[in-house]
């Protein structure tokens, strides 16, 4: 659950939050859903009305919640002082002892989990907030494999939620077996042991065939301000050593930035899934979907394929729909 200030507003000031329910892996599967691909989310939330209302948010959004479990205990929280122009957004969590932290992999049916899937998500985040959350993805991941399911990993590293050491000992055990994978050149460097290279490609390819990936994605962003970014995607496919780099989009009044790499995995997870080898269309897709998530609150993408694609033809705009 996210408690957000509202713009303007710092956290030490507040008086009221907005509530949104999220995070990483359950923005994907929103944001697919809402791409028309059915979509299934895997977590534990608590047995009671803090619970039934972060399931009925992602079944409002299409999404299949059949094999979230429950039980006693608490959903993690974090805080978010939403930043604007000159002033950074701040993160404060508080997700010790909730119930994802605390899963045992035991707790899930995985035959139900993987019935008629055909690709899996998985988050570093998840990984990050406990030993039990490691062993899960883990495990995840080697069903998924077992049933030849495509696996497709974000880093996504949170230096509030461990250390880079702890992350570099955890994450490429986790990664070995993604066939898609989602990641910086620092990620690349500092947590997978790649060697820096002053060849960017090299670095890439060097990672591609460490670990048996084939294509790593990464973003491009440019920081003018909280409320003013420019966003690309580059995609590396590894049979033509070769990167795919989409337009750069010209974000210049975000809405909300929570969000905009998940939206950009869904583009990526969406391209990939309908046609493995068009590279370049993946980038477009994927760095206009994300674009769009800069101008919807909440932490997902609600946008439909129709909206993205428009978005990739043309240079944007605020018509109105008639």
């Amino acid at each position: 659950m996210r408690l957000s200030t509202i713009t303007g507003e710092r956290l030490i000031s507040a008086n009221t939050f907005e509530i949104n329910y999220g995070g990483s892996e359950a923005n994907v599967a929103a944001s697919l859903a809402s791409f028309g691909l059915h979509s299934r989310l895997v977590t534990k939330v608590p047995e009671n009305e803090v619970g039934l209302a972060a399931i009925s948010t992602f079944r409002k959004y299409g999404v299949d919640t059949s094999c979230i479990i429950t039980g006693n205990g608490r959903l993690g929280v974090y805080f978010l002082e939403t930043g604007t122009s000159i002033r950074a957004s701040k993160v404060v969590y508080d997700r010790k002892d909730s119930l994802i932290s605390k899963v045992s992999c035991d707790e899930f049916d995985y035959d139900k989990i993987f019935e008629d899937a055909d690709a899996l998500f998985i988050s570093g985040i998840t990984a990050a907030i406990s030993e039990n959350g490691r062993n899960y993805v883990k495990r995840i991941v080697s069903e998924a494999k077992k049933r030849n399911v495509r696996v497709y990993a974000d880093i996504n590293y949170r230096s509030k939620l461990w250390s880079v050491k702890e992350a570099a000992k955890v994450m490429p055990e986790i990664i070995k077996d993604a066939d898609v994978l989602f990641a910086s050149a620092w990620d690349l460097i500092n947590i997978l042991g790649i060697k820096d290279e002053a060849d960017v490609k090299a670095l890439y390819f060097n990672a591609a065939k460490t670990y048996g990936a084939d294509y790593i994605i990464t973003s491009e962003r440019g920081n003018m301000s909280a409320s003013h970014n420019t966003y690309a995607v580059k995609v590396y496919k590894a049979a033509e050593n070769e990167f795919y780099s989409s337009k750069e989009y010209d974000i210049d009044h975000i809405t909300d930035r929570v969000g905009g790499g998940d939206a950009m995995a869904a583009g990526i997870i969406y391209s990939l899934q309908k046609d493995y080898a068009d590279a370049q269309a993946a980038a477009e897709f994927a760095a206009a979907a994300s674009a769009i998530k800069h101008t919807i609150k909440g932490d997902f993408n609600t946008a439909t394929v129709s909206e993205v694609s428009e978005l990739v033809t043309s240079c944007g705009g605020g018509n109105i729909k008639r």
